[in-house]
């Protein structure tokens, strides 16, 4: 749904203010908005509150859980690589029999200098997902290690998003919700 014409104000950022200039909401919108109240589509708790409350409700936006699953990376940077990966390697290198110990060692002196000339690491490298799954079979480390160490969760992935406000989804335009509507639409104070 889009109403078009109504005008919302505007936002004096020195003075912290809101001024409107809008017409009042047409029967269509009041419609829209009763429904909004009446329904809660989103859950938002609008009932049993002031039309202060509503108001402040439908122009705010809020947190809803991310519909996206976390993704996993393919790239680290050279750096963390180095203080994530690099040490699980070394632990392993260190704690291996003498046999295990001499083959990763030999690893870590051959892949070192590769890493220092690189700004990231690629993890789908086929040597990097031979070495780590190498590990894996020798019993250094567990297959979800493995995983773990190859396809790292993205550290900028957030649980929560913020949805826009309601009073954007409803009238599909960006429009301040005013108590006053909202006693005209629902009755409330």
């Amino acid at each position: 749904m889009c109403f078009p014409n109504r005008i919302v104000g505007s936002f004096n950022s020195a003075a912290n203010t809101f001024t409107t200039n809008s017409r009042p909401m047409s029967a269509v919108e009041l419609a829209a908005l009763k429904a909004e109240w009446s329904n809660d589509p989103t859950g938002r708790g609008y009932s049993g509150k002031t039309a202060l409350v509503i108001a402040s409700l439908m122009n705010s936006g809020y947190p809803i859980s991310n519909p996206v699953a976390q993704g996993r990376l393919s790239t680290l940077d050279k750096d963390t690589f180095v203080h994530q990966i690099m040490p699980i390697v070394v632990a392993a290198a260190l704690g291996a029999n003498a046999a295990l110990a001499s083959k990763y060692q030999g690893i870590i002196a051959y892949t070192m200098p590769m890493i220092a000339a690189v700004a990231s690491v690629d993890l789908t490298n086929p040597l990097l997902q031979s070495l780590v799954n190498g590990m894996s079979a020798d019993s250094l480390i567990t297959s979800a290690q493995a995983a773990a160490l190859l396809q790292p969760l993205d550290p900028s992935w957030n649980a929560t998003v913020v949805e826009p406000p309601r009073s954007e989804v409803i009238f599909d335009l960006p429009l301040l919700v005013e108590p006053a509507d909202v006693t005209l639409a629902t009755g409330v104070n």
